[in-house]
């Protein structure tokens, strides 16, 4: 099964219409009568399922203001609960947003109540509590099932800071999943038996809760937790399951609270959506996957939670590296967490592999690399490092203990990742310091690396994670609120993508049309000049491809212009502050005079860059002035050209520039013929869904179109400039196409003798 982040979506949406179908008023979605122990527990698994639908996909109608939300809600409030599952998603319900319900904090703090004095002394729990002997159970019984939700359910109020427990409370579950832990690394359903995958899940993720409120200040020990890497173990082996809906929502708490991207070999999100759309039986309904389940609405809300919250964006990716790359276990998931709380929006977290694919960590904007010691790349890791950040990507790396050696080793690796650059101290004016929170550059000396128009690698030689770790958020909130600065401008203040991100998936067509274009990057000196960007421009070759253009492309470094016969079309990127040099400003001139036709952008995006180029052009071709285009330009271009309606520009130019409807093109006419068109803003390097901070740019999908309409424009104007390919499927088809026979003619009656007509083919 193809899976694809738009199949999610619909799953999705199906699975929340489904659970909206099976509302009742008065009743909300309960089966059982009211008073039972389980009363109450359908309706809150349910609403915590529609509430984290609606955050992972923005949909308002699953906020806690839809209307039937709301009165699930207003249930959930005045509910008593009596059942320790009931108790857990209560409070996983009402603390998924902040909610301004009467008697909201109180009904919070009765469940959290009943979860404190119903736990055994051991740090489990049962079914139910009678309510009569505090602190223990009654009767004398537990299970790992019931322990898991208790334990989730005072997380959650903790989490949302609507309490705080006592340390005790953690130090006894605890010691409850650690000695019942079996030998094999796994967990079974009470103290004996075999090791299952459900209860495994839940040992490990309850475990990732407990230690990061038990063990928060490790650093300067550099010792995993012995528990949670058997269980991980035993996890990996065991991973695979036909449809346990109950098991996959563990899975999923693990893989999110451990930031594991891979589990066994295994993308758990992508096996897990897998299974899940394989098992739906009707559309939106799933009717097995949990045991003993009263009610199709509880199966379709297991479903419903492991798909959404394994969508929620990525904002950090932490590198593991051969070494102490884990120094701070929670230093990035409580970073996470904090700004997840102050943007109110769900966040994740994630871990990086130095050994994986580098397009795997594409899924966050940011490659968090820490530790105390010296780190020594191979060139291979090297290289991966590079193709990270050419693609859009930017690394944050951390000199935790204020470690020198960490330290030295990081500019090294810079110096490796692009010869000829090297990170100098970032300036207080600089948007790492004022995006959202003012920060004073002189308590945080940062470095960075750029290359001219966004950081590519930032750099802090103080220890940041140290708060983190400690969740030192009023002693240390500058800390915090840096980590965000860092994050709006990696996102460009947009919504990062989601979590594990599901590209459309598109298949190259076989191209109709092709166009020679030459893309050529000047920067001013020749000795300093460097090429256009490979992963921008092979963004937008795929690009094209989809739409059955065929670029053949030439990437330049210096003004040295190809032969107008050969590469008709040049694509030229001007980012030199202060003008272009004599000898650019002299190839320009002779590419036009010779019969090319070019499109020049201004890579910075500034008025003063745009009366530069203005300035040149004018000087040189005096008796060709500049003029706007249109928008009917764009909106009647013929195919292979896409039409666009509009251009978007991206948050930061909106902010400072607030755009107009017409079109940021100019164009000069030589000669009766289009010679060049100027792109007033950036847009190569939106190619690659670039939305840094601090550019003047459009967005990615209006870059991409009004790229390749400009090409196939100028291209159509040249003579041989947009060739058109004899589609090979069409001959194909003619080949094994049936031939018609004609109708044969009728022979004379006899007696005469008849020679009979041979039959003709019908050719047409």
């Amino acid at each position: 099964m193809h899976l694809t982040r738009a199949k999610i979506l619909h799953a999705i949406a199906q699975a929340a219409h489904y659970i909206k179908g099976k509302y009742k008023p008065g009743s909300y979605w309960e089966i059982t009568g009211p008073g039972g122990w389980a009363s109450g527990g359908c309706t809150a698994l349910a609403t915590y399922a529609l509430l984290q639908a609606g955050m992972a996909t923005g949909d308002a109608r699953l906020g806690p203001d839809a209307t039937f939300i709301h009165r699930a809600l207003e249930y959930l409030v005045k509910l008593h609960p009596r059942g320790t599952y009931v108790a857990g998603l209560q409070l996983a319900a009402l603390t998924s947003e902040p909610m301004s319900i009467r008697g909201y904090h109180r009904a919070i703090h009765r469940a959290a109540d009943f979860l404190f004095e119903s736990e055994h002394k051991n740090g489990a729990y049962d079914y139910y509590w009678n309510g009569k002997k505090p602190h223990e159970a009654v009767p004398a019984r537990w299970d790992n099932s019931n322990t898991q939700y208790g334990v989730l359910g005072v997380w959650c109020a903790e989490a949302g800071g609507y309490l705080y427990p006592p340390i005790s409370y953690w130090r006894m579950a605890e010691k409850h999943w650690r000695s019942c832990q079996n030998p094999d690394g796994g967990w079974c359903y009470q103290r004996r038996g075999a090791s299952t995958r459900s209860m495994t899940a839940a040992g490990l993720a309850t475990l990732y809760i407990v230690d990061q409120y038990l063990h928060p200040n490790l650093l300067d020990v550099h010792r995993p937790s012995s528990a949670l890497e058997r269980g991980l173990s035993w996890l990996a082996k065991h991973i695979r399951t036909k449809g346990n809906l109950y098991y996959l929502y563990g899975l999923e708490r693990v893989g999110l609270a451990s930031g594991l991207r891979f589990i066994g070999g295994h993308n758990w999100y992508r096996m897990g959506a897998r299974i899940i759309l394989k098992a739906q039986e009707k559309p939106g309904e799933w009717n097995s996957g949990v045991t003993g389940a009263s009610s199709n609405v509880i199966p379709t809300a297991y479903a419903l939670l492991f798909l959404s919250r394994g969508l929620n964006p990525v904002i950090f990716n932490k590198l593991s590296y051969p070494g102490y790359w884990n120094l701070r276990p929670h230093d990035d998931q409580n970073a996470t967490a904090w700004i997840g709380s102050t943007l109110e929006e769900s966040l994740n977290w994630s871990v990086a592999d130095i050994h994986a694919n580098p397009h795997h960590w594409l899924n966050a904007p940011i490659l968090m690399i820490t530790g105390d010691k010296a780190v020594n790349f191979n060139a291979r890791q090297i290289a991966r490092l590079r193709w990270y950040v050419q693609h859009g990507g930017m690394i944050f790396s951390i000199a935790e203990d204020d470690s020198r050696a960490f330290d030295q080793s990081m500019v090294q690796t810079a110096d490796q990742l692009f010869p000829g650059r090297s990170m100098v101290p970032l300036p207080a004016s600089s948007p790492i310091f004022n995006i959202q929170y003012p920060i004073n550059a002189r308590q945080f000396p940062l470095a960075g690396l750029s290359n001219g128009e966004r950081l590519l690698w930032v750099h802090s030689p103080v220890d940041l994670s140290a708060a983190w770790q400690t969740m030192a958020t009023v002693t240390e909130g500058a800390d915090f609120q840096l980590a965000e600065n860092i994050d709006l401008y990696a996102t460009g203040e947009k919504k990062p993508t989601t979590h594990l991100n599901f590209s459309h998936p598109w298949r190259a067509k076989k191209p109709a049309y092709e166009l020679n274009a030459a893309f050529m990057h000047l920067a001013g000196k020749p000795a300093g000049g460097n090429p256009p960007n490979g992963a921008d421009v092979h963004a937008l070759t795929r690009f094209a491809l989809r739409h059955g253009v065929r670029l053949d492309c030439v990437l330049h470094r210096y003004a040295d212009f190809p032969s107008p016969a050969r590469y008709p079309v040049a694509y030229v990127i001007v980012r030199r502050h202060g003008g272009l040099t004599a000898q650019s400003r002299h190839a320009i001139a002779h590419y036009i005079r010779q019969g090319g036709r070019m499109i020049v952008e201004n890579y910075y995006g500034t008025p003063t860059e745009m009366k530069q180029l203005r300035s040149f052009l004018t000087r040189e071709f005096p008796s060709h002035p500049l003029h706007r285009l249109k928008r009917s330009v764009l909106l009647t271009s013929e195919p292979p050209a896409i039409p666009i309606k509009r251009v978007k520009y991206n948050s930061y130019y909106d902010r400072y520039h607030r755009p107009s409807g017409r079109l940021p093109l100019f164009e000069m006419s030589f000669h009766h013929r289009t010679a060049v068109i100027v792109v007033a803003v950036n847009a190569s390097s939106q190619w690659i869904r670039n939305n840094y901070w601090g550019t003047n740019a459009m967005a990615t999908s209006s870059a991409r179109r009004v790229a390749l309409d400009l090409l196939i424009k100028l291209a159509r104007e040249s003579k041989n400039g947009l060739r058109t390919i004899a589609p090979p499927e069409n001959l194909a088809l003619k080949k094994r196409q049936p031939a018609r026979m004609a109708p044969i003619a009728a022979p004379p009656p006899p007696p005469e003798p008849v020679v009979p007509l041979p039959p003709t083919i019908n050719l047409q």
